[in-house]
């Protein structure tokens, strides 16, 4: 492997991980684990009826995995569906080019957070601000944790 090609893999997986991470933390969307994960079909008991867990049934196999999230983060486009949600949820977004790379930021009106990234691209800047919100929100609002209903 040469270095450059290696760069170019550590890119792609980092980017690939922060497409991951939009899909779930701030689209909300999780795999439900009774669907095959390369077509999206429902599992069956048997391959002789569908797909199983391990094995698609589909021929030819579709192009893209099912479970494969959006590229969040190389296409402005998939990157607007993300700026959408967070507008649906009440949050301003705005964003510039700033010299050779671009800013985005979400602002948080109730908690007055404003969260403002600059990356290379537009795309990335968007991702990377919503998630950066994300986690501010997480921490000022955690979750309520399951108590013991026993006694």
């Amino acid at each position: 492997m040469t270095p450059s090609s290696d760069v170019r893999e550590r890119t792609v997986d980092a980017r690939t991980e922060l497409n991951r991470r939009i899909h779930v933390e701030v689209m909300g969307v999780v795999w439900d684990e009774a669907r095959c994960r390369v077509c999206g079909w429902m599992l069956a008991g048997h391959v002789m009826d569908g797909c199983v867990a391990d094995n698609c049934a589909q021929r030819p196999a579709p192009l893209l995995r099912a479970d494969r999230s959006p590229d969040y983060a190389g296409s402005i486009s998939a990157a607007w569906l993300v700026v959408e949600k967070m507008r649906a949820e009440g949050f301003e977004f705005g964003t510039d080019s700033i010299g050779p790379g671009w800013r985005a930021w979400f602002w948080h009106r109730p908690s007055n957070k404003y969260y403002r990234v600059e990356a290379t691209d537009a795309p990335q800047a968007i991702c990377l601000a919503a998630l950066k919100l994300r986690a501010a929100l997480a921490v000022l609002s955690p979750k309520p944790t399951e108590t013991d209903t026993n006694g």
